[in-house]
C-alpha cells in the first residue's frame, strides 16, 4: 500500500481527493483474479475511512476500465459501508459501456443505496453533477471552496 497526504494505492485500486474536493477511486484487478471480491473491498474500506479523517465529500468511482470489475458482493459492501457513509455526500460512478451501466444502475435500486447516486457513461459529465448537487444541497461548502480559491 502506498499511502501519502493526497492519495492511498491498493494492489487491487487507487483513492485521492481531487483540488475540486471530490473524492475519486479507481479500482483494478491483480493479476490471476477475476474480479475484485467483498474480501477485497473491506482493504479499500479500511484504509478509505482514516484517509478521509472527518471529510464529507462527494464521490467519483471510475469503471472506465475493462480491469475495473466488481462483483456484486463488493457493490453492496461498497454501497452500504456504515464507514463511507460518514464521509460520503453523493456518489457518481462512471462507466463506459451498457452492461456496466445496467449493471450499477440494477445495483442502486436492488442495494437501496441511502445517499444519492447516478451512473454516467463520460467522466466529465459526472464531475459537473457532482459539483451542481453539492452547490445545491451544502451551499456553505461551495463559499468555503470559493474563498479557498479566491485566496490562493
Amino acid at each position: 500500500m502506498t499511502d501519502n497526504k493526497n492519495q492511498i494505492e491498493l494492489k487491487t485500486g487507487k483513492h485521492w481527493v481531487s483540488e475540486d474536493q471530490i473524492f475519486h477511486s479507481k479500482f483494478m484487478i491483480p493479476a490471476g483474479c477475476p474480479m475484485i471480491d467483498s474480501r477485497m473491498i473491506k482493504e479499500h474500506l479500511e484504509v478509505i475511512h482514516h484517509f478521509l479523517g472527518d471529510r464529507k465529500l462527494p464521490f467519483l468511482i471510475d469503471l472506465t476500465t475493462s480491469e475495473s470489475v466488481l462483483s456484486f458482493d463488493a457493490l453492496k459492501k461498497w454501497g452500504q459501508s456504515e464507514f463511507l457513509n460518514d464521509h460520503r455526500l453523493v456518489e457518481a460512478y462512471v462507466v463506459n459501456n451498457l452492461a456496466d451501466l445496467i449493471f450499477m444502475k440494477q445495483h442502486i435500486r436492488l442495494n437501496k443505496i441511502q445517499y444519492p447516486a447516478i451512473v454516467f457513461q463520460g467522466r466529465k459529465l459526472a464531475i459537473e453533477w457532482l459539483k451542481s448537487y453539492t452547490i445545491k444541497h451544502n451551499p456553505s461548502r461551495h463559499c468555503h471552496n470559493q474563498m479557498k480559491m479566491t485566496t490562493n
